[in-house]
């Protein structure tokens, strides 16, 4: 889409970045998107993530929070393309977008009953950073 996503000043680079649930890019803050399932209707994949992101805005209101930032873990092991599909407009842009893994809550899978089970049922603290109204500015 052409968006430039920058943080603090600095671009960020989606391909290298991690996608957390399919819905937000690891090391940004406040960022969400949806993204649907390219094998089934794609509203049953952004509809998940619509709706864990609604839950991601109702506690950054309710709990006073600044921002909440999906952190990778250091050990994250190895990663693959966002979309793993091998059709050819995939694979041209698979260096621009963000990766995943194929454990969550980094992984975004082609499969709406591992996806809907991990996400629907997501504990916002496995993965992500909450920052408070007090703590110092970003």
């Amino acid at each position: 889409g052409g968006i430039e996503v920058s943080l603090d000043g600095v671009p960020v680079e989606s391909a290298e970045t991690i996608v957390y649930r399919g819905a937000m890019l690891g090391g940004v803050p406040n960022l969400a998107f949806c993204v649907g399932y390219i094998n089934l209707s794609w509203t049953i994949r952004s509809d998940m993530s619509s709706r864990l992101i609604a839950r991601i805005l109702r506690r950054l209101v309710d709990s006073g929070a600044r921002y909440v930032v999906p952190t990778p873990p250091a050990n994250l092991g190895p990663t693959g393309p966002l979309l793993d599909m091998q059709s050819g407009y995939l694979a041209r842009a698979a260096d621009l977008m963000p990766r995943s893994t194929d454990t969550y809550p980094w992984a975004m899978k082609q499969n709406f009953f591992a996806d809907a089970w991990s996400t629907n049922r997501a504990d916002l603290d496995d993965g992500l950073h909450w920052e408070d109204a007090t703590a110092s500015t970003r």
